[in-house]
């Protein structure tokens, strides 16, 4: 009886030193997930035309947060920008409205024109992009005529 109980008490020890081999601490707190928007220009532009301005407005779901550039006060990170266009924006946090404008002289053409970053919290479900509001300001060749509306802005949402 004596020997029993010195396995069960070697058993318990060893189930208590051992035991925890495993799994979270749960002290890790859930990871949020950024979600990439991407611009997309739609159509087919006229013969010798190129698109020289766009301007949008993003208005973004409630929780989400757009990346700011840490380089510009009050600006929202921008990239994928084409080549020789330059890109200028602003964000009002009480609206989480993101206004984008991008801009070339020597002008581009269609595909992606610009990208911006939002941080997802782990709470909420990922956007689809239904859930942004997206308003078309301006789509303008470089000769300062409306290109629409041969050609459209759509936009993708990817998640990291």
């Amino acid at each position: 009886m004596k020997r029993s109980l010195s396995w069960v008490a070697l058993a318990v020890l060893s189930l208590v030193v051992f035991g925890c081999g495993g799994g979270s601490s749960g002290g890790d707190a859930p990871k949020s997930i950024t979600a990439l928007v991407t611009f997309s220009t739609t159509g087919a532009l006229p013969t010798g035309i190129k698109i020289g301005a766009v301007q949008v407005t993003l208005q973004a779901p409630a929780g989400i947060v757009v990346t700011m550039d840490p380089n510009s006060a009050g600006q929202p990170l921008i990239t994928g920008v084409p080549t020789d266009a330059l890109a200028s924006g602003s964000y009002a946090s009480a609206t989480n409205t993101a206004t984008v404008g991008v801009m070339s002289a020597a002008g581009f053409a269609t595909g992606n024109v610009f990208t911006l970053s939002y941080t997802v919290p782990s709470s909420m479900t990922p956007p689809v992009v239904g859930d942004f509001v997206l308003t078309v300001k301006d789509l303008g060749s470089t000769n300062g005529t409306d290109l629409r509306p041969g050609v459209g802005l759509v936009a993708s949402v990817q998640f990291q």
